[in-house]
Parts: C-alpha cells; sequence; structure tokens
C-alpha cells in the first residue's frame, strides 16, 4: 500500500485559508447534497465514509444519530479526525486502511458514503468494487465527484482557445483545449491519469495535483454501473471552472452574487452532465 498510496497526506496546503465566494458555494451544495443522498434524518444507520480526511462529514452523520466508522489511509489525517471528533464529543470509529483494500466484512454497512475522495484513489474502479462488497444488499452507495467536463470546463476550453490564438501561441507544445472532449471520451477512470501531467500548466479542466484520476458524467456512470445500480445522480452548481468567473461574483453585491448562483444550482441539479460535481446514489446489484 505505502507504495502506491501517500499515507503522511496532509490537507493543510489543499485549500487557501479564505474560499472565495463561488467555491464556499460549491462545496456547500455538495455537502447538502450528499447528505440528501445519506438520509442524513432518517433512521440510525451503519455508515461507513471512505477517504474521510478529517472527518468533518464523520462527524456531522454521527452527530445525527449514526453509527459511524471513517476510512482514511494518512496517518496525518487520522490525527486530526480524531482530535476534531474528540473536540465535539464525537464517538465514530476511525480505521486506516485504502478503498480498493478495505479491512471490513462483507456487507458491514448499511450505506457507504465517498465524497470527493475516489479521484485521489489509484484504482477507483477497485475501490467501488471494494465499496459494493462492504454495503448490505439492501443498503445505498453514495460517491460524490468533481466533473472535470462541466458546462465550465467546456467553455474554459473554448476561451482558452481563442485567447492561445488572439495570442498567437502557436509555439506551445499542448494544445489544451483538445483531448477531453465528450468524443473523445472513455469509459474508465483509466483514461486520464494525472501522474505525468502535473508539471505542466494547469488549465480549469485540469484536476489539481492531489488528484490521480480525471471525472465526468460519463465516466464516473461507466464505472458505478459495473457494480451498482444507479438510483439518482444530482448535480451541483454551473461555471465554477470558468475564468474570471470567481472575480465576477466577487464584484457583485452578496446578496445578488449568492441569488445567481442558487438559480445555477438549480439549473445543474436537472442536468448534471453539465454541472461542476456530481452526486450519485446507488444501490447493489
Amino acid at each position: 500500500m505505502s507504495k502506491r498510496v501517500d499515507l503522511e497526506w496532509d490537507d493543510t496546503h489543499a485549500l487557501p485559508l479564505r474560499l472565495d465566494l463561488a467555491t464556499s458555494f460549491v462545496f456547500q451544495r455538495m455537502v447538502e447534497e450528499t447528505f440528501n443522498a445519506v438520509g442524513l434524518y432518517d433512521q440510525r444507520a451503519r455508515i461507513l465514509d471512505v477517504g474521510c480526511g478529517m472527518g468533518i462529514d464523520t462527524r456531522e452523520m454521527a452527530n445525527n444519530g449514526h453509527y459511524l466508522v471513517g476510512l482514511e489511509p494518512s496517518r496525518i489525517m487520522l490525527a486530526k479526525a480524531r482530535e476534531w471528533l474528540q473536540g465535539w464529543g464525537i464517538k465514530a470509529y476511525l480505521v486506516q486502511g485504502i478503498g480498493e483494500d478495505m479491512p471490513f466484512k462483507a456487507r458491514s454497512f448499511d450505506k457507504t458514503v465517498c465524497k470527493g475522495a475516489l479521484d485521489h484513489f489509484y484504482d477507483p474502479e477497485a475501490a467501488i468494487k471494494e465499496i459494493a462488497g462492504a454495503t448490505k444488499s439492501t443498503g445505498r452507495v453514495i460517491i460524490a465527484v468533481t466533473n472535470y467536463e462541466s458546462l465550465g470546463c467546456r467553455l474554459a476550453r473554448i476561451y482558452i482557445k481563442i485567447k492561445h490564438s488572439l495570442l498567437n501561441k502557436r509555439s506551445s507544445q499542448r494544445r489544451p483545449w483538445e483531448g477531453y472532449g465528450k468524443a473523445n471520451t472513455q469509459p474508465s477512470p483509466e483514461l486520464h491519469c494525472l501522474l505525468e501531467q502535473k508539471k505542466e500548466e494547469r488549465y480549469p479542466w485540469d484536476p489539481p495535483a492531489d488528484h490521480t484520476f480525471k471525472f465526468d458524467y460519463f465516466v464516473l456512470k461507466k464505472a458505478l454501473e459495473k457494480y451498482l445500480i444507479i438510483e439518482s445522480v444530482v448535480g451541483v452548481s454551473l461555471f465554477w471552472n470558468l475564468p474570471h468567473w470567481h472575480s465576477v461574483l466577487e464584484r457583485l453585491p452578496k446578496a445578488i452574487a449568492w441569488s445567481i448562483l442558487i438559480v445555477l444550482d438549480k439549473i445543474a441539479a436537472r442536468l448534471p452532465i453539465f454541472s461542476d460535481v456530481l452526486v450519485s446514489r446507488c444501490r447493489l446489484k
């Protein structure tokens, strides 16, 4: 495990100290839709949080009466999770391990959640198989990932292409607007391993350096359907990756900007293929 997984990963520098309005909105709505899919206020359930990080979502679910088990490969993040949960007086069972090889008996959990973590794994399809195996036959699986073929990403590609043309940047070896449109999308998370790309300039449709795979609606759907039956995929937010979108919102009065984000989010919910985040709820085959 240690050869392929960062057992010392730390989120200290993963996010800026201050989140802009659009990012705050995306994160908030991603959490809300994930908890909606979980059924946060349903009767008490045994829930597995895969890639639990410092346990923020684990705490919220446990605080609503559920029995929580958090799985996390990083020793540093597990230590943070223990401190975080103890500070809130929350009881949850934390385990060091990876999603691709989970240390649990088959059919152990009523619900299994993996929010914002699947695209960090070295083998997402193996993780989905393990997640399905750990979930009871009557249970549900909730997986949420960023969509890097969102409408914002597609428009960003057009914008960058025009910008490069106007600036006559023909000497660049990389043609960043090519290579991941709908016509080129393959039904596998292995499509776009980024390990060799991290040293290049990052564009809006490129996942951050701590991601290993790039998901979109079709890639996620294909990966899930191998082991699960998809009940729903809800989209969250529009235009998060659109160049200059964040600065435009910051210039508006907060109430107006927030209202715009809410309207766009309602559109995204109905058109997940274009949304910034995909929240899926599945049952076992």
